[in-house]
């Protein structure tokens, strides 16, 4: 009995020795915990856990919840999971402790486990965003690491230790030398970190060599490392400033990560200072970026005012300092963690995300930013991303490779580098700008520009090297320049290529103050110096118009000229400062444009004269371009031409030529001024009237441009040019099922939308196509071209809204409009039904047509057209009365889009105005039978209606005869009429004189009172609107002026002949129309001298 006794005593004492022992490990776990030292927490907490009681339940399993959340932080998620496994085995899982453990499961690649948890979770927390996320996770992770992707995936063992190294990023431009954070034994202190258990992560170096063999991986030299952690960097686009993440230790203070920035100092960094993004001291700031451009560092925090978790974050860098700072929004922030963000050198951002819908654990996306700003995201898919943490993406200049981080595969959670790429054609321009004895220019700057459009200023960096991505098929033009020095020019074609290539070019600069002689003048040559009007008077800034000078290498100088204008070939209006050359026609075939600078040059002025001096005598070819490389030479379509099928002679006559003149009285003072006439021999010289008309040719480009899905209905195609048809489109995922089960197919403009109506394809988040399109290649030939296109759903989030009890719109929306313009309110009119969504059927039924009738509406037959390639609108055709009003509804759920939305009612009213409220205009064209496309055109040259003219029968003029009834009874007139007949009989043996010709005719109707222009094309390819020329196969169109402003009153007809043959094409376009009129373009001169005289004459007085 004794001994039964002291075995429990015994006991008791044992008991409470374990209880106390547990709470002293507790109490160590919180406090490491409170202080975020997860890996010391969690030590202390299993020595608890060990030391409780296996039948204390409650107790393991309060102490199970916070092991879990210890290894949850460390990224040890097997010991997570077999946590949260414990707090459910013992009774103490909420819905949070589901959650949780989801996620986890997710990171260990249990998705069907994990969609178990979600949905528990989902029961207790409807609507919860991370739950809802990670269940679509769980449910589609499986299938899309199945799908796969194109990228290519492999560990790179030279970077990776025992420990942790995480982080990769090239040091800018250089990408022979890569930064990374590791915790190796290497890195300095000797203390492990209560965080992970491993020594704080250090910033290491590592570069290769000629071979292409990485070196052993250093510390990096200077004050930047210490015994803190230090990771994630990124650097400036000069390279001279570091901002990586530094996180201290404080035994009283929990652990707050900061940003910090080092300078470069030759090769090595200084001691790094913290840049104080906030004043807010309860929260993190990490992981920063630097935009491209410079202007914005992007960082994560967990400051207020996010969506919950860590957040990505920008501010603004300015020369003053940091600026205003953004939160980038609930498209990429989510309820999770949003980290590690970096930069294409495009500008794409990439970052990685525990929120979005992924494959587990953190993933990595890319987020674009459209015309409009707002941010769409993507992800990357497998094997890029997998179930563990993928992060910090470094990339190598343009191409889509480089390296990032992953603890894939690592029971202990320890992250490793690996080597990533992308396959796909990049040509890039890799420039050097340096002096001329070899020493690099950063201060200089790069200009390039694309017969594309492309116009670019490109940045030198610190070693006198700059970088551009290019496309093929264009040829650019570079020009360096640097103050101090004189400019560099180099010219690139870049050609189709199958595989990635750079080209090298090589920009040295000649010192402005070296001497440098260079004699390019031909012997036996003039050259004349052209100054336009930038010679003015010192006195009144009058210029010295037209201004030459010229000088000869040879004992003659050549004087002859050639002057003419260039006007454009629709407008008529006047172009100024095109390149005016002329070769000797002798010299000239049709590939000399392309292949030879102008021997002989001038420019044209504002009202679009020009004169071209010093030429030899001798016949020319004469052109005019826009001449945007300044090379002297027409160079591609896009720079326009203007040319003339004639060649013109150059000849010369002596004459005399007298002026009127001003002379100011000087010496006699009674008069200010007298106006003289001054005669004086004057040489003229011919041609004096070389008329061209520039235009540039129609070059157009077809293919496909991009492709997007900019939600999760709708694929979207956006073509180089208007597609005449439907493009043909084949699924890959259903390749057998038709294509209009599939997808609803309508087109505007440039662009087509696929609506996807299949509900395998709608759940997807990805979706397939083969395209078959037409391409234009680089010698301009249309060829068919199929490619298989990938579209990816994005995650678009639900809007908060204030007000919970708003009614919900409905997505469909339906608008009925008439026609704007000449045609609004006239018989000619048009009424269109307009969806933004696919109908499934817009039956008559579903619209009621009504004319007014007195004060009574009544109904009206219609027919419903669908466009051809905008199928989203319909056309209502009836026809339409003078003086009467039509109304036209759609009743609310009278029709319904293909996915079941119904759309509330919709109404429209028409009034068309009374006949007596209108003029018509009939037109009768004179020298012209056919391809008369006659427009109406208002002031700003804007075409209002436009017809071709109808051939009318020819008309001769018939001479009138007097009658025999108006000289009878009367003796006078009869005996008059006699003594005129002998003439009369001569003047009929002459021929009969005739009209011209009336060839054609064109009447407008319904037209508003008002003032109206006319303009005739000469349309002979038919195709209802002007075509520019293509030289040498093609002139542009012939364009005619009607002279004379066209009054329209209400209730009149206007009848108007034209004979087009009667003046000048270029000199019959009325005054009222010119944009840019002689006297307006012409300086106004000042004779200050006249003041001078007045005040001269108020004083003798």
């Amino acid at each position: 009995m004794k001994s039964i006794h002291i075995n429990a005593l015994l006991m008791i004492i044992t008991l409470v020795a374990t209880s106390c022992g547990a709470d002293a490990y507790i109490k160590k776990g919180e406090k490491n915990l409170a202080l975020g030292e997860y890996f010391d927490a969690a030590n202390n907490f299993k020595q608890a856990y060990t030391r409780t009681p296996a039948k204390d339940k409650a107790a393991r399993g309060h102490i199970s919840t916070k092991l879990a959340l210890c290894y949850d932080k460390m990224n040890a998620s097997q010991k997570a999971v077999g946590a949260y496994q414990n707090v459910l085995r013992f009774g103490l899982a909420d819905a949070n402790t589901h959650l949780l453990l989801g996620r986890q499961l997710l990171k260990t690649g249990a998705y069907k486990a994990a969609e178990t948890q979600f949905k528990i979770a989902l029961d207790s927390l409807p609507g919860n965003k991370l739950a809802n996320e990670g269940l679509i996770s769980a449910q589609q992770a499986a299938q899309a690491k199945s799908e796969g992707s194109h990228y290519i995936v492999k560990r790179m063992d030279a970077f990776n230790s025992h420990r942790a190294d995480y982080s990769p990023m090239y040091f800018g431009d250089d990408h022979n030398k890569l930064y990374f954070s590791s915790t190796r034994n290497e890195a300095k202190g000797d203390a492990l970190s209560g965080i992970t258990g491993a020594k704080p992560a250090d910033i290491f170096v590592s570069e290769r060599d000629d071979k292409g063999k990485w070196s052993k991986p250093e510390p990096v030299q200077g004050g930047l490392n210490t015994e803190y952690d230090e990771g994630a960097c990124t650097f400036s686009p000069d390279q001279r400033t570091m901002y990586f993440t530094q996180c201290t230790t404080d035994p009283n203070y929990p652990r707050y990560a900061q940003v910090m920035t080092s300078a470069r100092s030759d090769a090595a960094w200084a001691k790094a200072t913290k840049l104080d993004i906030s004043k807010d001291t309860l929260s993190s700031f990490a992981h920063p970026a630097v935009s491209p451009d410079g202007q914005w560092l992007y960082f994560v925090s967990d400051m207020p005012g996010g969506q919950g978790g860590q957040d990505l974050w920008r501010i603004r860098l300015t020369t003053n300092g940091l600026g205003e700072m953004e939160n980038l929004g609930e498209t990429i922030n989510t309820a999770g963690n949003e980290c590690f963000p970096t930069f294409r050198p495009n500008g794409d951002l990439y970052f990685s995300s525990d929120g979005h819908v992924g494959l587990g654990g953190l993933d990595v996306y890319v987020a674009r930013q459209n015309t409009d700003q707002r941010w769409t995201i993507e992800h990357l898919g497998f094997p890029l991303n997998s179930n563990g943490d993928d992060f910090g993406l470094t990339f190598e200049g343009p191409y889509n490779r480089g390296f990032f981080s992953s603890n894939r595969g690592d029971a202990r959670g320890w992250d490793h580098i690996y080597a990533f790429e992308y396959p796909e054609i990049v040509q890039s321009i890799k420039g050097w700008v340096y002096e001329q004895d070899g020493y690099e220019l950063p201060a200089a700057q790069v200009f390039m520009v694309g017969n594309d459009g492309t116009n670019l200023k490109l940045n030198v960096l610190a070693d006198g090297s700059f970088k551009q991505v290019v496309k093929p098929g264009v040829e650019y033009v570079m020009l360096a320049t640097c103050k101090g020095y004189l400019n560099h020019k180099e010219e690139l074609a870049v050609k189709p290529s199958e595989t990635s290539h750079e080209y090298v070019l090589q920009f040295p600069l000649a010192s402005i103050t070296a001497p440098v002689l260079s004699d390019t003048l031909r012997p036996n040559t003039t050259y004349s110096f052209y100054f336009d009007d930038v010679i003015v008077d010192n006195n009144e800034d009058n210029p010295l118009e037209g201004f030459s000078y010229l000088i000869s290498t040879g004992g003659q100088i050549d004087s002859m000229q050639l002057a003419g204008r260039v006007i454009d070939a629709l407008t008529f209006e006047p172009v100024e400062g095109l390149i005016v050359g002329a070769y000797p026609a002798t010299d000239i075939n049709d590939s000399t444009l392309r292949k030879r600078p102008f021997p002989f040059v001038s420019k044209t002025n504002k009202l679009g004269f020009f004169t071209m001096r010093g030429l030899p005598n001798s016949t020319y070819k004469v052109f005019a371009t826009k001449d945007n490389d300044a090379n002297y030479q027409y160079s591609d379509r896009s720079e326009g031409l203007a040319f003339s099928r004639e060649s013109f002679q150059t000849t010369l006559r002596d004459s005399m030529r007298t002026d009127t003149i001003r002379i100011d009285s000087i010496v006699r003072r009674d008069t200010l001024h007298r106006d003289s006439l001054v005669t004086y021999p004057f040489t003229y010289y011919f041609p004096r009237d070389i008329a061209l008309r520039y235009s540039v040719a129609k070059v157009q480009q077809y293919g496909l441009e991009r492709h997007s899905r900019p939600d999760s209905l709708i694929c979207r195609l956006e073509f180089l040019a208007e597609p005449k048809k439907l493009p043909r489109l084949r699924s890959l995922d259903k390749p057998t099922a038709p294509a209009e089960s599939l997808y609803w197919a309508t087109t505007k403009g440039k662009v087509v939308d696929l609506w996807l109506r299949d509900k395998v394809l709608l759940a997807r988040d990805s979706v397939r196509f083969a395209l078959t399109y037409e391409k234009t290649d680089s010698l301009l030939r249309l060829q068919e071209k199929t490619d298989t296109l990938v579209f990816i759903k994005p995650q678009v989030r639900a809007k908060k809204h204030d007000k919970t009890h708003e009614a919900e719109k409905s997505p469909l929306q339906i608008t009925l409009t008439g026609a704007s313009g000449a045609f609004a309110g006239t018989p000619s009119d048009s009424l269109y039904v307009t969806a933004s969504r696919p109908l499934a059927t817009l039956p008559s039924s579903a619209i009621r047509l009504e004319i007014q009738e007195d004060s009574l509406y009544k109904p009206q037959d219609f027919t419903i057209v669908q466009d051809s390639l905008d199928h989203l609108r319909y056309t209502l055709r009836f026809p339409r009365a003078y003086g009467k009003s039509y109304r036209a509804r759609i009743d609310s759920a009278a029709v319904r889009d293909i996915y079941g939305a119904a759309r509330d009612s919709v109404a429209f009213t028409q009034q068309i105005q009374k006949e007596d409220e209108f003029g018509q205009l009939t037109i009768t064209l004179q020298g012209i039978r056919s391809h008369a496309l006659v427009q109406l055109i208002d002031k700003s040259d804007a075409v209002l209606q436009q017809f071709y003219g109808h051939e009318v029968k020819a008309d001769t003029t018939q001479k009138a005869q007097p009658t025999a009834a108006s000289a009878e009874g009367d003796k006078v007139l009869a005996e008059l009429l006699s003594k005129q007949a002998p003439q009369a009989a001569k003047a009929d043996s002459l021929p009969e004189a005739k009209t011209p010709v009336e060839s054609c005719q064109v009447s407008f109707h319904d037209l508003k009172p008002g003032e109206y222009f006319v303009r005739l094309i000469v349309d002979t390819d038919d195709n209802a609107a002007f075509t520019p020329g293509d030289y040498p196969d093609r002139a542009p169109e012939e364009v005619y002026y009607y002279p004379q402003e066209i009054s329209i009153k209400k209730g009149f007809t206007s009848e108007e002949r034209w004979d087009i043959r009667t003046q000048s094409p270029l000199g019959s376009k009325p005054d009222a129309l010119r944009k840019v009129k002689p006297d307006e373009a012409k300086k106004k001169r000042e004779d200050k001298n006249i003041e001078y005289y007045k005040r001269w004459g108020r004083k003798r007085r």
